[in-house]
């Protein structure tokens, strides 16, 4: 099975999430409706991720890990951000 290359996981790491989806499946090859059948997600799920509107949940990220042989941290800098943002809301 195809995967991104590690060095390549390691270098989307610092673009924005949606970026980093778009990215990754443009690698692949692959269409939004045809990453949307591989994640059981549905096309606009998809659109909205690569476009910011939203974020995948857990179970969503760690299907994208799965489908792209992506490292087990690759959400957690994302993840940490948006802890902070939450965060800083309430407290802000």
């Amino acid at each position: 099975m195809k995967k991104i290359p590690e060095q390549v996981a390691n270098v989307l790491k610092d673009y924005p999430l949606g970026y980093r989806i778009k990215r990754m499946r443009n690698m692949m090859g692959w269409t939004q409706s045809e990453l949307a059948a591989k994640l059981g997600a549905s096309q606009g799920n998809v659109s909205n991720w690569e476009l910011g509107i939203n974020v995948p949940n857990g179970a969503y990220r760690e299907r994208i890990i799965q489908v792209f042989g992506l490292p087990l941290d690759f959400f957690i800098d994302q993840d940490i951000q948006i802890f902070k943002g939450r965060k800083e809301d309430k407290h802000g």
